[in-house]
């Protein structure tokens, strides 16, 4: 198909979860209209041969990418990534598989960029109820970030009608449901590090560009619905797992981004290792005893896929 010039590559990456991404794919295109507009790239982290996905047959202009391991949300994304750059799309749109578009999703994007210029654009998300209660609309950064990865959303859990819907505001970081990314910037700057493989990445993606210059914006007028935390919601394991994670990157965080005195923070960890030596000896991977271990995983430098969601779903 001939795209577009302004065309756009939307990235979902799914993971063991069929009913929810075949949501975000029916919003997809539902909402948007003009097919030669975009294309869907679908990326299936730890597929298996024996889910046949056989709704995607109706669908035009989506690619699938399959990975029989678990790439994480950066690893996965990345393989969108790599075909996006052989395409003729001017833009990425990293964009959760738990969330639903509305009417202006995308345009409200495009019509920003053509504001703004480079820089990395997001959405503002909302409960999946009539409420229309914020979720996410930026992250603020924290004077004080001696509590690692410390964030700060201003607008969480008040009304979208709260917000200018046209608006297009700048905020240190925004939140790695949808991400709308510049061909120029991925080609300048690179992507989302994989060696997160979960949570934090964004954010360290969009700190690490502002300092080099490119700035992040919240589209107030491009309002995605997110099924908050639809993945792990009937897993208390996952979400353990998930705390882990961010326990451990919000350190590394710290440690790549604010440049904190590694010492102090070995030596931070360290103490509170010793202080909670006593969860090592209970049974089971506890969220005490995964905090612990996120500890220890960050003063040895373990990073990437260190504990496998995949042996809980």
């Amino acid at each position: 198909m001939q795209y577009q010039n302004n065309s756009t590559l939307i990235s979902v990456v799914d993971w063991k979860n069929e009913k929810t991404t075949q949501k975000c794919i029916e919003s997809i295109y539902a909402n948007l209209i003009a097919v030669n507009s975009f294309e869907v790239a679908l990326v299936r982290n730890s597929y298996s041969e024996s889910i046949t996905y056989d709704w995607l047959d109706q669908y035009k202009n989506l690619v699938v990418i399959d990975s029989k391991l678990n790439l994480g949300f950066a690893g996965g994304h990345n393989l969108a990534v790599e075909y996006f750059l052989k395409t003729d799309h001017k833009f990425i749109w990293l964009l959760n598989n738990d969330c639903l578009l509305t009417d202006l999703s995308l345009d409200s994007l495009l019509m920003a960029y053509q504001t703004k210029g480079d820089g990395i654009y997001g959405s503002v998300s909302i409960k999946d109820d009539d409420s229309e209660q914020l979720l996410h609309s930026g992250y603020q950064d924290q004077s004080d970030w001696t509590l690692p990865g410390d964030l700060f959303d201003e607008f969480e859990g008040r009304k979208l009608n709260l917000l200018k819907p046209d608006k297009i505001r700048w905020v240190p970081v925004i939140h790695g449901h949808s991400m709308f990314i510049p061909r120029s910037i991925v080609k300048e700057y690179g992507f989302l590090r994989t060696d997160y493989f979960l949570y934090y990445e964004e954010i360290e993606y969009c700190l690490r560009l502002l300092s080099l210059g490119v700035k992040s914006y919240i589209v107030n007028s491009s309002v995605v619905v997110h099924l908050l935390s639809d993945s792990t919601k009937h897993s208390l394991m996952l979400r353990n797992i998930i705390f882990y994670y961010k326990s451990r990157n919000k350190l590394f965080l710290n440690r790549d981004i604010y440049k904190k005195n590694l010492v102090k923070m070995w030596a931070e960890s360290l103490l509170f290792i010793l202080s909670r030596l006593v969860f090592l000896l209970r049974r089971g991977l506890t969220k005490e005893k995964l905090e612990l271990i996120a500890h220890v995983h960050f003063l040895v430098g373990l990073r990437g896929q260190t504990i496998k969601p995949d042996r809980y779903r």
